[in-house]
């Protein structure tokens, strides 16, 4: 959504990073599975809040330079504890400013979540197929 508000290309820098680290560390290690499932289920209405938000290019402008940029830093020096500690404080923040900070993630919905498709914003269950 940042990048959207700043008319930032889909495939910048930062993105791509992001993305990268996404498919080659978190959907590859059960321990990331929660920060996964937790942003495909709080992603999306921090997103409609801040898309919705007055001020939200000042917000984009701050939250990229204060978060997104530094996180892309940490990945490439592959201090990813540090990159992924700065992600959950700037999720935290933004949670409490939009007032989601209520919502709390079930270790059921982590549970079902297919970690391989998590991460993308959208929450996905994983297919279920019988024994036979």
């Amino acid at each position: 959504m940042l990048c959207n508000i700043l008319e930032m290309p889909d495939n910048n820098i930062n993105l791509e990073t992001m993305r990268s680290f996404r498919k080659n560390i978190l959907q590859k290690d059960e321990k990331y599975k929660s920060l996964l499932v937790e942003y495909d289920i709080l992603g999306p209405r921090i997103a409609e809040y801040l898309n919705n938000d007055p001020i939200k290019e000042r917000i984009a402008e701050k939250y990229l330079n204060i978060y997104i940029i530094p996180i892309t830093t940490l990945i490439n020096e592959k201090n990813y504890e540090m990159a992924i500690n700065l992600y959950k404080n700037m999720t935290i923040g933004l949670s409490f400013v939009y007032d989601l900070d209520h919502i709390t993630i079930s270790k059921e919905e982590i549970k079902n979540a297919n970690i391989k498709e998590s991460g993308h914003g959208i929450y996905k269950v994983k297919k279920i197929t019988p024994n036979v």
